[in-house]
């Protein structure tokens, strides 16, 4: 039995891929990858300074198991739980930064 092979050829170089796969004018596809490239910077920066302003590193506990005792317990998080819970922010800010400047680019082309 013979092996049959396909093969298949794309037209499209990538530099025109998001230009004809959005149906995007050519300006607006520049437009597109600078405010993507940028947003995504952005988002993940500041989602990033958001989790390390809001993210606690220590938890303290005050417990009184009878009157006139407190005790006192402070946990702290493993550092690498801690450094992945910002970077998973950060991404998901990122994200988020990139869809609407998807939205507001899209919205500046119906406009014109």
């Amino acid at each position: 039995m013979e092996r049959q092979h396909l093969t298949f050829t794309f037209n499209h170089s990538y530099d025109n891929f998001s230009r004809d796969y959005f149906l995007f004018s050519e300006e607006c596809a520049d437009t597109l990858e600078r405010i993507v490239l940028k947003s995504s910077l952005y988002g993940f920066v500041t989602g990033l300074c958001v989790m390390i302003l809001f993210t606690p590193y220590k938890h303290v506990d005050r417990n009184a198991p009878s009157p006139g005792v407190t005790v006192t317990e402070t946990t702290t998080s493993n550092l690498g739980e801690y450094v992945l819970l910002l970077l998973k922010g950060g991404i998901i800010s990122a994200i988020i930064f990139v869809l609407i400047g998807f939205v507001l680019v899209k919205r500046k082309e119906s406009n014109e």
